[in-house]
């Protein structure tokens, strides 16, 4: 019982500290990825598709575009990965624009916790909580968490919670069939927002495999 609120209490603290950013500023990003990103969410949670015409295209050789913004001959679509702004176009669409801000800081704390269940199963309890509290305190983690709309948390955290899926089936004969869903959905998640990590994560996934 007191390991659940000591985890509970640091999750609870750190994902306010990760939305503080969200919640002071406008949505106004300093970030091409970021800008894009929003700009396609909203695209998709009001008419459904990430195509946009741009008519000066056709006489400037598709040269104009933002950057994190490409042209496909016809529109401009996301140059950068599909997967982030599918995933919380669709989650948008079912609570509204404003959960936006709430869904990244919301995956680093499933990550953070899948990091910590991963880390207890390897070593023991007390070393699990002084990792998850470092996880926390880095200043990586805690960066793009606060930043709502780069791939690299929700890349992450669905690779922690696959990796702790992946375990725990391993180890959980009796629930691995769940444990099974949980890694391949997670996987899925994961190299959709960030496909081209495929390169390194599926021969390490083969190797895990092999032992």
């Amino acid at each position: 019982m007191k390991e659940k609120i000591i985890i509970g209490g640091l999750g609870a603290l750190f994902f306010i500290l990760y939305l503080w950013f969200g919640v002071v500023t406008p949505p106004i990003f300093n970030s091409p990825d970021e800008t894009a990103n929003f700009f396609y969410i909203s695209r998709f949670v009001e008419f459904g598709d990430f195509f946009v015409a741009e008519p000066l295209n056709h006489w400037l050789n598709n040269s104009l575009h933002p950057r994190s913004i490409s042209f496909n001959g016809s529109s401009l679509v996301p140059q950068g990965f599909i997967g982030l702004p599918l995933l919380y176009g669709l989650i948008t669409i079912i609570f509204g624009l404003g959960i936006i801000k709430f869904i990244t800081p919301a995956l680093a704390m499933l990550g953070a916790f899948a990091f910590y269940g991963i880390i207890k199963r390897i070593f023991n309890k007390n070393i699990a909580i002084f990792s998850l509290l470092l996880l926390f305190l880095f200043p990586i983690f805690w960066y793009y968490s606060s930043r709502s709309l780069y791939p690299n948390i929700p890349f992450v955290s669905f690779l922690l919670i696959a990796g702790w899926a992946g375990l725990n089936g391993a180890l959980k004969r009796s629930t691995h069939k769940v444990f099974l869903i949980i890694f391949a959905v997670s996987l899925a998640l994961g190299l959709a927002i960030r496909p081209i990590e495929a390169v390194w994560v599926l021969p390490i996934l083969l190797v895990l495999l092999l032992i």
